[in-house]
């Protein structure tokens, strides 16, 4: 392989690919979905289960009456058969019969034979007991009607995955995913209003975060990849195949660097140099660990004996995907009693939750996203990185009606 007529090559072809993306663009080629701005693509609460609902409504201004709701119970509820009339349909239904702290189940759906309830999990963990809270709860209901109804709970996950033992404690429930079932509903329901242009485009917009979070998404722009094998000749492809490789490896190494040099040393100086109320931060585990998941973290907190503080830390290897947690220090740590305190923080508006914090969410200053702020603006960066905690600290004084101090005396 002669080295540079193979860069000229590449970047000239690269050049092309460029010009013919501009050209669909204009041509009214986009990516474009109203849903991903107005809430987060991985939003359980906000976008995934007000939309699944929205449909499921039978009094909903989709004026489609059941439609919607039938074509769920084909292709969703797969193991439910005769479902009977439907009776009733509710989201993040409040459990009143159960002996543990009340919880919301994400749906139920009533009908002359069967009560339903679906738990959905996109990103939070499980939670101790709560599928067999869900089936306790279910079971008290029909009791009360001389268990004249078959019970059933469906776990909907991403990929179908298995729920935790801790959270089914060996009941039985059926495993249902995005990737599959919903999909396969989310397409019947445009097969079924194709002519209703507004409840078309909706329904589809919903697709396509569907296909998003379960990584089957092919943007209406081309890609690099769909460039390379449509419009490039089969004896250049190996070459730039190649070329790509050695590019991206040696990037990603690169920029690897960066960012392990600005989290362990310049983010914690100037983070400890700007932080106030008492607050101190250092980095906690071992350099060694950087790139894998979990491992390290820039600690906030006040005292050195804190149980629960604000994390920093990477929910992949790579130092990729950066997010903060007010969540547990020590494995044997029950959050459960602090959620009894502040009842607010066992259904969090804004963010997330799961069985190892009370708050979590994605930092809107994720390092793989700002390598250009780190080399030339690293201290804008740490001030914004900085107010982000600011921000969730009074959330949670605001929102949640507690503290880090306040959570912190109760363990």
């Amino acid at each position: 392989m002669n080295r540079k007529m193979t860069y000229d090559s590449f970047f000239k072809d690269m050049s092309q690919m460029i010009i013919k993306q501009e050209e669909q663009k204009k041509r009214g080629h986009n990516d474009f979905n109203i849903l991903s701005i107005v809430r987060k693509k991985y939003e359980e609460v906000g976008l995934h289960s007000k939309f699944i609902y929205s449909l499921l409504d039978r009094e909903a201004l989709h004026y489609q009456d059941d439609l919607f709701l039938k074509l769920f119970i084909k292709h969703v509820l797969v193991k439910t058969k005769n479902i009977g009339e439907i009776e009733c349909v509710k989201r993040e239904d409040l459990t009143l019969n159960i002996k543990r702290e009340q919880r919301r189940i994400d749906f139920t759906i009533e009908s002359s034979n069967y009560l339903i309830g679906i738990e959905m999990k996109l990103n939070a963990s499980d939670e101790t007991n709560q599928l067999s809270d869900y089936k306790e709860e279910l079971d008290a209901r029909n009791k009360l009607i001389n268990d004249s109804k078959i019970v059933q709970i469906y776990y909907l996950t991403l990929d179908g995955s298995d729920a935790s033992e801790i959270s089914h404690n060996n009941i039985a429930y059926y495993r249902i995913s995005f990737q599959k079932h919903i999909l396969m509903w989310i397409e019947n329901c445009i097969d079924e209003v194709y002519n209703i242009s507004n409840l078309n485009l909706l329904i589809s917009q919903y697709r396509d975060i569907v296909l998003q979070v379960t990584k089957q998404y092919k943007g209406k722009v081309m890609t690099l990849m769909e460039y390379l094998t449509k419009e490039v000749t089969v004896d250049k492809q190996e070459d730039y195949i190649k070329l790509l490789d050695s590019l991206t490896v040696t990037y990603q190494q690169q920029k690897n660097e960066i960012k392990k040099d600005y989290f362990l040393k310049t983010l914690v100086k100037d983070l400890n140099d700007n932080i106030s109320n008492g607050y101190k931060v250092k980095f906690t585990g071992a350099e060694e660990d950087i790139n894998k998941r979990y491992k390290v973290n820039i600690k906030f907190y006040k005292d050195n004996d804190w149980k629960v503080v604000y994390w920093l830390r990477f929910n992949s290897d790579n130092m990729s995907k950066m997010y903060w947690a007010i969540a547990k220090t020590l494995d044997n740590i029950d959050l459960k009693h602090i959620r009894v305190k502040y009842p607010k923080l066992n259904n969090p508006s804004k963010y997330h939750k799961s069985s190892t914090s009370l708050l979590w969410d994605f930092s809107q200053y994720d390092l793989d996203k700002n390598i250009y702020n780190i080399i030339n603006y690293s201290d804008t960066l740490s001030k914004s990185i900085l107010q982000e905690f600011n921000t969730v600290i009074n959330d949670l004084k605001k929102e949640y009606d507690c503290t880090l101090d306040d959570i912190n005396n109760l363990i």
